[in-house]
């Protein structure tokens, strides 16, 4: 096979540099690589794969024929030895680097450091000017020949000249990635329709030549109907963006690997019963830990309630997105005047002796007449979500922008008690739940 040959051969050649003392990018680890060669020419004469093959750990890697070879840096995590397809996240760099300058530069490699994390396949091609001779459809299948690739994740991350590389040959693919990232660069896009399927987290520094590419790039997307979101980065400049927004690009890949899955398993059999189902849940999803006030009071009258009750739930949407949660359990009170539960005790009382705690209900949902979301009044009341109609607009948008989500399970308990002394809830009727 030409791809172990030619892997063979550049990594032989890459020894001989570092022998001859030329001047080179980065460290290489020359022993490693003496060692591949070593290994690799013994497999060679076997008849066995050089590069790929289940193999663990980091190589350099020639693929393609002799008209068209692409360099490429492989991390292949631990996951790789079971064989099974793995998620893909395909790094492109800017002008005038290499296939180096995610995994060594760029924050001292800090995409390995993720990627390694969720044990996802870390792919960086050296390229020239432009990205001229690449097709995404063929480097993917490529990399799937050595290493299984799962084609519902697929995700390519590029920095200002790769950002426009990852523009062109995402709107040039025949199978498009799950995301695309573009970091300090862009342009706006002549064919946008070519994108629109594709989400896009488009990001520059505030101090960025790159920015205004970037704006562009969003600005296009969005006004054709795609999915873009743009985020500025205040006192960044155009080589920093790159580590400095990482994480939220593997946040946002994150998220769209969640989608991805519930793409694919949407289409279960229609035999399947609902005690079938495994889900990932919260409870009391909508929580937020009592600040240190209302903590400090709850320790008085009910002692060993405070350290349980110190715990902050994410909001809904990101549990959805970003934890893959598919049931939820909300704690509900009657509150048909809008009275009980909008000036809680503790609040109060630190509001009036000038504690510094966190705002409450800056909008007045608590004010307006419903049912209500919270888990106890007057001290643990601090909630993402105030109302029952909040929570389940909120359920609802998320489910009309993933349309084929799997079920979600949402559990209501109805609740008419409370540990604190001074509010008293209403007892739920079979008229109040008619209402429900």
């Amino acid at each position: 096979d030409s791809t172990h040959f030619a892997s063979l051969q550049g990594n032989a050649r890459m020894l001989k540099k570092i022998l001859a003392n030329e001047a080179l990018e980065t460290d290489f680890p020359a022993s490693r690589i003496l060692d591949f060669c070593e290994k690799g020419l013994q497999k060679l004469r076997q008849g066995l794969p050089v590069v790929g093959a289940k193999q663990v750990g980091e190589f350099w890697v020639v693929t393609g024929s002799d008209s068209g070879k692409k360099w490429l840096r492989v991390r292949a995590p631990e996951a790789a030895a079971s064989g099974k397809p793995l998620p893909l996240v395909l790094a492109l760099h800017g002008a005038g680097g290499s296939e180096n300058m995610f995994f060594d530069s760029y924050g001292d490699g800090k995409i390995v450091r993720l990627a390694q994390q969720r044990q996802w396949l870390l792919v960086a091609p050296r390229a020239g000017f432009g990205y001229s001779g690449f097709q995404l459809d063929t480097l993917i299948d490529a990399i799937d020949q050595l290493y299984p690739v799962d084609r519902q994740a697929v995700f390519v991350v590029g920095h200002s000249m790769g950002a426009g590389g990852a523009i062109a040959l995402t709107a040039s693919a025949e199978r498009k990635p799950t995301a695309v990232a573009a970091l300090g660069g862009g342009r706006a896009v002549g064919q946008p329709e070519l994108l629109k399927s594709v989400p896009f987290f488009v990001a520059a520094g505030s101090d960025d030549f790159g920015r205004p590419g970037a704006q562009a790039l969003a600005e296009s997307l969005k006004s054709a109907g795609g999915n873009a979101s743009y985020r500025d980065y205040p006192n960044v400049e155009h080589l920093a963006i790159v580590q400095v927004a990482l994480d939220d690009v593997f946040g946002f890949f994150d998220s769209h690997l969640t989608r991805a899955a519930d793409d694919a398993t949407s289409q279960i059999d229609g035999t399947l019963r609902i005690d079938q189902l495994q889900l990932v849940g919260t409870h009391n999803s909508y929580h937020i830990a009592p600040d240190v006030v209302a903590s400090k009071t709850i320790s008085l009258f009910a002692p060993g309630q405070a350290q349980s009750l110190d715990n902050t739930q994410r909001p809904l949407t990101e549990q959805f997105d970003k934890l893959a949660v598919r049931h939820i359990e909300l704690d509900l009170y009657l509150d048909p005047e809008g009275k009980l539960f909008r000036q809680p005790t503790s609040y109060v009382q630190a509001v009036r002796q000038k504690r510094e705690v966190p705002v409450f209900d800056p909008d007045g949902k608590m004010s307006q007449p419903g049912i209500k979301v919270l888990h106890s009044p007057d001290f643990d009341y601090r909630t993402t979500t105030y109302t029952l109609i909040d929570a389940l607009s909120e359920v609802r948008r998320w489910s009309e922008a993933n349309p084929t989500h799997v079920p979600i399970f949402v559990l209501l308990e109805l609740k008419s008690d409370s540990f604190s002394p001074l509010t008293r809830p209403l007892k739920w009727s079979t008229q109040s739940m008619d209402t429900l």
